[in-house]
This record gives C-alpha cells, sequence and structure tokens, in this order.
C-alpha cells in the first residue's frame, strides 16, 4: 500500500507512516503529535477493520480506501479474501465491507 500510495500521489505525498497492524508505542506517540489530517489503510480482515476503527477514534484518522467498493474490487484482483472470523465493526460508512 505504501508504494500505491507513493506512485499514485508522487512528489506531493505527504510523510507515510507503517503500523504495521497496531500501533507501537513510538508510532502512537508519533501520530498523536502529528499535525494536519492522518489518512488511515488497513488491510481488509478483522484486525484491519478494528485498527481503522480504532484510528478514527483516537487520531480523527480519515478511511482511504477502506469503502465496501474498495473490498470488493480487492476480492475480484485477488488482493484479500473474505471476511472470516468474529464480526468487527466498520464505522466509516453506511456501505463499509460486510461485518
Amino acid at each position: 500500500m505504501l508504494r500505491a500510495a507513493a506512485a499514485e500521489l508522487a512528489e506531493s505525498c505527504a510523510p507515510l507512516v507503517c503500523t504495521e497492524g497496531q500501533p507501537s508505542a513510538a508510532c502512537h506517540r508519533l501520530l498523536t503529535a502529528a499535525r494536519g489530517r492522518i489518512r488511515w489503510r488497513g488491510d481488509f480482515d478483522r484486525t484491519g477493520l478494528r485498527t481503522t476503527a480504532m484510528a478514527i477514534t483516537r487520531y480523527d484518522a480519515i478511511p482511504w480506501r477502506m469503502a465496501a467498493t474498495d473490498y470488493r474490487t480487492a476480492l475480484e484482483t485477488g488482493d484479500s479474501e473474505p471476511l472470516k472470523g468474529a464480526p468487527a465493526p466498520s464505522p466509516w460508512g453506511p456501505t463499509s465491507p460486510p461485518r
């Protein structure tokens, strides 16, 4: 995803941070101190949905490429698998990925 963001945004790209899942204490401190809006992209799995919901609450983040249409495209292109396991809410939109 970092590569896709950098390619799409090129030189106008803001700083990118990869949390590798749940943000560490150091990452949390960095994100808390960040100026401007944080756009958040998680994997299309239950953990990704949970970390995105957490980022919205904790950092007032804006989900990026996390809509239901993005999920369906990821399924169609083989970039994701159907969601499995315990449901996780996706509160950022009425057309969010299925729970």
